[in-house]
Order: C-alpha cells, then sequence, then structure tokens
C-alpha cells in the first residue's frame, strides 16, 4: 500500500512538540505552559522531599558522630522539605533560587567531604570520607532538583506576571487625558 498522508518522523514530532511552547496570549498555549510549568514543579517538590527524607535517613549516624555533624544534617533536611512545600503552594522564581544555592551548596560539600576532607569543623575535620549508597543517592537526587529548580526559572510561571508587566516602563506609566 502506498502511503498518502505526510510521513512523521521523530523529527517532525520534535518540532510539533516545541511548536507547542507558549508564545504570545493564545489561550492554548497557556493551558499547555501551565500544565507543563506544574508537571517540573510537582517533579521539584518530589524531588526535594525524596532528598530531605535521605538527609533524615542519615542524620542518626551522622549525630552518634557529633553533634554538629547531626545538626547540620537536620538542617538541610528541614530545608529541603520546606522546599518541597513552597514549591507546592508557594511557587516563586526567589524560591526557586534560594533551592537553587542551598542544594548547590550541599553537593559543594558533598564533593569537597569526598575528595579533600571534612572542613574545619568536627572531630573529623581533613578525614576524607567513604562514598555511601545513600549519601550518592541524595546527592543524585539534589542534582536533578537543581536542573529541575533552573528549568522552572527558564520557565515564566502562571502564577506569577511577566517581568515586563511588573516593572515600570522608563518614564513611568503614560499619562491619561483627564479632564480637571
Amino acid at each position: 500500500m502506498m502511503r498518502t498522508g505526510p510521513r512523521i518522523t521523530l523529527r517532525h514530532s520534535v518540532r510539533r512538540t516545541t511548536e507547542r511552547i507558549p508564545l504570545g496570549n493564545d489561550s492554548g498555549h497557556e493551558a499547555y505552559a501551565v500544565r507543563h510549568w506544574r508537571q517540573v514543579s510537582y517533579a521539584a517538590a518530589a524531588l526535594s522531599l525524596v532528598a530531605g527524607l535521605l538527609h533524615v535517613w542519615a542524620m542518626p549516624r551522622h549525630y552518634a558522630e557529633w553533634w554538629g555533624y547531626g545538626t547540620f544534617f537536620l538542617v538541610v533536611a528541614l530545608a529541603q522539605v520546606l522546599l518541597s512545600d513552597g514549591l507546592l503552594y508557594s511557587p516563586r522564581r526567589g524560591l526557586f533560587l534560594m533551592g537553587i544555592a542551598g542544594n548547590l551548596a550541599v553537593i559543594t560539600l558533598y564533593l569537597a567531604t569526598r575528595t579533600v576532607g571534612i572542613p574545619l569543623f568536627g572531630p573529623h575535620a581533613g578525614d576524607v570520607e567513604k562514598v555511601g549508597s545513600i549519601d550518592l543517592a541524595a546527592t543524585i537526587v539534589e542534582s536533578a532538583l537543581v536542573i529541575g529548580l533552573v528549568v522552572l526559572t527558564r520557565i515564566s510561571s502562571p502564577f506569577e506576571p511577566p517581568m515586563m508587566l511588573r516593572t515600570r516602563p522608563p518614564g513611568g506609566l503614560p499619562e491619561e487625558d483627564v479632564e480637571r
């Protein structure tokens, strides 16, 4: 049989998918943008929650080593669980940026403790930690979370007006003709 319709290949389907990225004020595109934005936001919230729970899981062992290590894990776990809550109920660009900075700091500290040694504090200062399965899983989840948060900062939020609408144009707002 001969095919009479257009042949759709992977290249065409990718192009059609990317054509659905919201442009302008088309309501069909806005619905797609909201759905896509929510999916990424929910995924980031889930990743943040998983990272926080992994830190809670590792906290008792670190607390047994020294109270400072345990307290650090508690603070990181609380921050990640609160980030997850914020991503679900109050998603804002500032929250995304704080989440990126905080999780990058934790990832950097993890890499430092596994290569150079524990910096400055505690009874094991300067000791190089071994890579474990839980801490490696937490770092992978945090890396995926950072990627998701970066994506969220690049996508305009359906809950915040675009940057152009939030700022005043140079010279202030146009004056209206009002008779006095």
